[in-house]
């Protein structure tokens, strides 16, 4: 196990996803600095590797780096931070082709004040729809929870264009569409994974109207979408 003595607290940002690949830098933005122990569980066989290696975005704030081991793209995983006040479960999923790179936060404010902690991966999959890890937590369903509904969105949507996306339209399903959740181990929330079909067929209403191309057109194609929320199946 790996370990690094720093300080900082407050807040994780996950950064860059390079095409085909998966790296991803989690930083500990710092607010009033104490000192943390970071301990890195030994996964060999983990196609995600974490790393504390990477420079500071902001000092004295800390990086950890993730970074994709294999050539099949990673379109969800799910990473525990054990903490001295029990685990916190951050699932991200992200289903979209990575042209580039792209920038997600999401914030974890009074976790990690002081103390000890542990990175780990307890679940990933890959584009293909294989899997790796335990999912000892179940958070894989959330996972197939947003895309179900996200997935449901896109084919109605096709439907209501006759069979065929634009380009316009397909460039911004390519461009968004990424969700993050953390949360305590032992939340236990029966409707969550609703929610997150919800959410997921959702995204797809935003992104049309985020649209800045053939904008009448979208904003029409987002209204009848939303009047067909209330028949997710």
């Amino acid at each position: 196990m790996r370990s690094a003595v720093l300080f900082a607290s407050a807040a994780i940002a996950i950064v860059g996803f390079p095409i085909g690949t998966l790296a991803q830098t989690i930083q500990q933005i710092p607010a009033t600095p104490s000192q943390l122990t970071v301990d890195i569980a030994e996964q060999p066989d983990c196609p995600l590797r974490l790393s504390l290696d990477a420079p500071p975005l902001r000092p004295p704030s800390f990086t950890v780096k993730l970074v994709n081991t294999g050539d099949k793209p990673i379109e969800a995983f799910v990473l525990i931070v054990d903490a001295d006040r029990g685990k916190q479960i951050h699932t991200t999923i992200r289903p979209v082709k990575m042209i580039g790179t792209e920038t997600s936060v999401f914030e974890n404010a009074g976790i990690f004040k002081e103390g000890k902690f542990t990175l780990s991966i307890d679940y990933v999959e890959f584009a293909d729809g294989t899997t790796w890890g335990a999912d000892q937590f179940g958070r894989s369903k959330y996972i197939n929870a947003y895309l179900t509904g996200r997935n449901l969105a896109i084919t109605r949507l096709k439907d209501l264009l006759g069979g065929n996306i634009p380009d316009d339209f397909q460039k911004l399903l390519d461009a968004f569409g990424s969700y993050s959740l953390a949360e305590p181990a032992n939340a236990n929330r029966p409707d969550l994974s609703k929610r997150q079909t919800l959410q997921g067929y959702r995204e797809v209403i935003s992104m049309l109207r985020r649209s800045t191309k053939r904008t009448e057109e979208a904003q029409d194609l987002a209204r009848k979408l939303e009047l067909m929320e209330n028949t997710l199946g």
